[in-house]
């Protein structure tokens, strides 16, 4: 270098200090954030780790299921129409109860009223 181009900057004490202080902050908050960055990805790979296992779980259950489906017998068509009717006529004879009993306590207020 030349001695022409040094440029010479006089700071305080104080300025200096302060500055240091600053650099020093600096630093431990970038060391913090770096650790905090070091949990993350070990929590993330943790988390990838139980998503896959997970996952195998699901697939080996679903495939349980489907094995069992196989292997139970199945019901006929025919049978699935009659309990549909079966379920359609309980549903018409709860409707003619709850009808009933409005009446009944349409009277009772008639009587009462």
């Amino acid at each position: 270098m030349k001695p022409e181009s040094l440029i010479h900057v006089r700071i305080d004490y104080t300025e200096a200090l302060s500055g240091k202080k600053d650099i020093l902050s600096s630093q431990v908050n970038l060391l913090n954030t770096l650790k905090s960055v070091k949990k993350f990805h070990i929590l993330r790979k943790k988390e990838i780790q139980k998503k896959i296992s997970i996952q195998k779980k699901f697939k080996e259950a679903l495939a349980s299921i489907r094995k069992l489906e196989k292997t139970l017998p199945r019901i006929p068509d025919e049978e699935k129409t009659e309990e549909t009717k079966e379920k359609k006529i309980e549903i018409k004879s709860t409707n003619d109860i709850d009808s009933e009993l409005q009446e009944i306590q349409e009277r009772l207020k008639r009587l009462g009223g």
